[in-house]
């Protein structure tokens, strides 16, 4: 698995829990740089900026698949 895959792997797995870049980094085996650095290269965007579209994307779901109500999807811990 490439970094790349391992960085997305770990966002999808943990993206309603609290994490940082040093916490992808680590479960990847490379540095914070490294990772910052393949990850901008091949997605064109940071990987906590991936981790918060990701985020979003899933409350819009929550949101168009007809939660009754918008403060139950805001107050999921989503960061």
């Amino acid at each position: 698995m490439s970094i790349l895959e391992k960085a997305v792997w770990y966002v999808e797995w943990r993206r309603r829990e609290a994490f940082t870049l040093e916490d992808v980094a680590r479960a990847c085996g490379v540095s914070r740089f490294h990772l910052s650095r393949v990850f901008q290269s091949a997605s064109g965007r940071s990987v906590m900026a991936y981790a918060r579209a990701r985020r979003l994307s899933e409350a819009a779901r929550l949101l168009a698949a007809g939660a009754e109500d918008i403060l139950p999807v805001a107050l999921v811990r989503w960061n």
